[in-house]
């Protein structure tokens, strides 16, 4: 199994591979980069990192703003306003079939499951399925809690599907973590005002925020209500980045990544999602934050797997380094952090 995974990860990088993946096997040998400590530094001015995911949201939809004029043909408004219209240009995105940069799913299930563990453990896992149990491999929500030493309450996540519990962390309790309602998933109308509470009262380091109903509308081909759900998220991530700009210094030093477990099919196939639909496994990723390039498009063919690695460094951590890990997005941390004021300034 690993070896197949090595093959299809490692070989052919290009923004038209099904299944591209920016962790070729032999960056694994390259020298790593020194690590970069965060201690010392005063509460609010620490670097804090916020992930949040919309499941199974297409990047047609993303990139062209509008519905797919197959699907839709009276409802021709703009899906993203906020976005496009104002946020866009505070950050870095990547995956644009016009804009040179590719962004990919690093599993080969094309499964939300799969995916969210490969996110969470920086390169592709045994999990093919959403029926594969909890991770087996430590995340790094985990590594922040052990190496950073961070109470639990400091590494959140909020989700609406339960499943996100068995992808964040290899032993449960580890984190702190709150996915769906009784067991069962709960609606995003539900699990954004919860999230954004967490947010302002604890500040966490890392937060991840982790919301499902798109996906839902899109598997009962209810394309309109899909298409209300990436209208409400747009809203949400102008709120998010609102709350931010008004939280001083801990949100001036919040990097955001915005990205999905996996895209659908192609037109009127736009139902489904998995390794028979290569369009699936093409997706998006928006960053904003202090060290972000903004109005920049990212370069290369990236994926999932570094997402890990840009969290770890963008926190102070040496990059965990395995032979399927991803590398540090550099958009992502190029611009210079802000030095610190000298005592008694």
């Amino acid at each position: 199994m690993r070896a197949l995974l090595a093959l299809l990860l490692a070989g052919s990088a290009s923004a038209d591979s099904p299944l591209f993946d920016g962790s070729a096997a032999a960056r694994a040998l390259a020298k790593p980069e020194p690590v970069e400590s965060a201690a010392g530094a005063p509460a609010e001015s620490e670097p804090n990192v916020i992930l949040i995911t919309w499941d199974g949201v297409r990047r047609e939809e993303f990139f062209v703003n509008r519905p797919d004029r197959r699907l839709e043909k009276s409802d021709t408004a703009e899906l993203f306003p906020k976005f496009w219209g104002a946020r866009r240009s505070e950050g870095t995105v990547w995956g644009d079939p016009n804009g040179g940069s590719g962004f990919g799913i690093s599993n080969i299930g094309v499964l939300s499951l799969p995916a969210y563990q490969s996110i969470m453990a920086g390169s592709a896992q045994r999990c093919v399925n959403n029926n594969c149990g909890r991770i087996k491999s430590s995340t790094f929500p985990e590594r922040l809690v052990k190496e950073l030493g961070l109470p639990r309450e400091k590494v959140a996540v909020v989700a609406s599907w339960p499943g996100i519990a068995l992808a964040v962390e290899k032993k449960e309790g580890a984190i702190y973590v709150d996915a769906g309602k009784g067991g069962k998933t709960r609606n995003d109308f539900e699990t954004w005002p919860i999230a954004l509470s967490y947010l302002k009262e604890k500040r966490p380091r890392f937060f991840y925020i982790s919301l499902n109903d798109s996906d839902d509308f899109g598997h009962a081909g209810d394309y309109p209500s899909y298409l209300r759900m990436l209208r409400a998220y747009d809203g949400w991530l102008d709120e998010l980045f609102t709350t931010l700009d008004q939280m001083g210094a801990y949100g001036k030093n919040t990097t955001v990544l915005l990205t999905t477990d996996h895209g659908r099919g192609h037109g009127q196939d736009w139902k489904n999602h998995n390794p028979l639909r290569p369009m699936a496994a093409r997706i998006f990723l928006f960053a904003r934050g202090p060290r972000v390039k903004k109005g920049a498009q990212g370069s290369g063919v990236r994926s999932h797997a570094d997402i890990r690695p840009t969290v770890e460094k963008l926190l102070g951590l040496k990059p965990r380094s395995c032979l399927l890990c991803g590398d540090p997005l550099s958009e992502a941390l190029s611009a210079p952090k802000a030095s610190s004021p000298a005592p008694g300034s």
